[in-house]
């Protein structure tokens, strides 16, 4: 199958996802893959219809919003009291 990657920049969306309905329509091919982000360019306002979707795979990365004051106050307290909690702020993050 074809792959399409999701691109980073808003100017490549268009290319992309003429790429990867141009190799779904010919006959020729078996398909083709669409790897998007969640959240991303291909999750709201495109209609992928009949052939273009046929299955749905999400893979997520649980990591807690960064900018989120809960977040911000966690890492700041386990900061001030690493030595005692024997965990940093940027450790207790990153086994989130």
């Amino acid at each position: 199958k074809h792959i399409v990657i999701e691109p980073k920049h808003s100017s490549e969306y268009g290319n992309a996802i003429a790429s990867f309905r141009e190799k779904v329509a010919d006959p020729s091919k078996k398909g083709a893959i669409l790897f998007a982000v969640c959240r991303g360019k291909s999750s709201e306002g495109v209609d992928f219809s009949s052939r273009q979707c046929r299955a749905v795979f999400v893979a997520g990365i649980p990591y807690p919003n960064f900018g989120s004051l809960r977040v911000k106050l966690k890492r700041k307290l386990l900061d001030q009291y690493s030595s005692m909690s024997n965990m940093s702020g940027e450790q207790w993050y990153r086994y989130q």
